[in-house]
């Protein structure tokens, strides 16, 4: 994941359109996010205007990220700390996990 970010992968294209379209979904509260009245209002955001979304359903849109199979991208440090981790505190991210978030 970290290599993705701070690598040589480009995902989004540099526009007024793309970062647009990362800060509406990106709005620290839920209400103010792009998408809040449905699928639709992200669909037809002008960034992804030419957007196939047919072949994305159909599954004929071919990733541009190219990973290797052999690549691992499991970051064994998540089950250490969850193993080392006694009952009571897993369940309370459990619970923690469960419940909606709120923002003031």
């Amino acid at each position: 994941y970290k290599r993705g970010i701070v690598g040589s992968v480009r995902c989004v294209e540099e526009t007024v359109e793309a970062a647009d379209f990362i800060n509406k979904c990106l709005q620290r509260k839920p209400v103010n996010r792009l998408g809040v009245n449905g699928p639709n209002e992200l669909k037809h955001h002008i960034w992804l205007k030419d957007f196939n979304w047919s072949m994305l359903r159909s599954k004929g849109i071919q990733s541009p990220l190219d990973i290797s199979k052999d690549e691992d991208n499991y970051d064994s440090r998540i089950s250490l700390e969850l193993d080392n981790m006694n009952t009571e505190e897993k369940q309370k991210n459990e619970l923690l996990l469960r419940g909606d978030t709120h923002q003031k």
